[in-house]
Formats: C-alpha cells, structure tokens, sequence
C-alpha cells in the first residue's frame, strides 16, 4: 500500500481499495494509483494509449490485475517516482505535418517540427500526471513518460 492523504477537491477512484490508518493518512494500492495515473494521462490530446510497446513488460500488478505501461518506485523513504508508457496518435503530428506540407516545406523541417510536438504531448502527460497524484498527498520525485509508439 502507498499511503496518501486524500484532497478534499480529489476524490478517491469509485472502485479504490483503501484503507485509513491512526495519522488520518489513506492507503491506496499500487494498482488503484496505476489506473489513476493511466486515466490522467489517457485524457491528454494525443495520447492514443497508455500502455508498454517494450518486450520486457512495464505494469503494476495487483491480484487479478495489472496496469499495464505504469510503473511505481521508491528511490527514497516517503518518495514516489512514477515511469509512464504512452503511445501517441499519428493525428496528433499528421495535423501539423500536414499544414507545414502545404506551407511548402521540406521533409528536414517537417521532422523537425515534429518534435515538439511530442515533447509537447510527453510534457502535458507529466503535468497530468503529477497534478493527480499531488491531489492525492503524494510526494514526487520525477515523472518519467516514455513514447513507446505511435499508432
């Protein structure tokens, strides 16, 4: 169990297992926090998935269930890194590929262009990211997103 407090304005996932100890501090599991963590960053324009394209599978696991593409760890005592697997929409760089090529420019400035583009979805995911978690008391060390794919 990771424990949290909850934000009054942030309320806990419907199906969180949760539990509140003596300090008023709520426990939710790794699992729960996953699916929150993979819903914020779902919700980001561009973002077609979240999930690992990797062979060595990047999840977390509960029992009957896992998360799949986000990751938890502890690289030190009451701090949370978070590793995010997105898969970003070809739309979200066709729209602007596609007006760049009709300004008449190059493939080098088009591929250029692209690239803040991503850097730009990868940016917003982090932003989502750590505003859900920070609604739910936790206390971040980094928000890693990692562009697995685009599709």
């Amino acid at each position: 169990m990771i424990a949290m407090k909850t934000a009054p304005h942030a309320p806990a996932p419907i199906d969180a297992a949760r539990s509140t100890s003596r300090s008023g501090r709520t426990s939710f599991t790794p699992v729960v926090l996953a699916q929150t963590v993979a819903h914020a960053a779902s919700t980001v324009p561009g973002v077609a998935d979240v999930r690992s394209s990797r062979a060595d599978l990047v999840a977390t696991y509960g029992p009957h269930t896992r998360v799949s593409g986000v990751t938890f760890t502890h690289p030190a005592p009451g701090k949370l890194a978070v590793e995010v697997h997105i898969i970003v929409s070809h739309a979200a760089i066709s729209v602007i590929s596609v007006a760049d090529a009709a300004s008449g420019r190059n493939a080098t400035a088009l591929r250029a262009q692209s690239m803040p583009v991503l850097l730009r979805i990868a940016s917003q995911v982090r932003g989502a990211v750590y505003s859900t978690l920070r609604g739910y008391g936790a206390r971040l060390s980094a928000v890693d997103v990692s562009i697995d794919d685009l599709q």
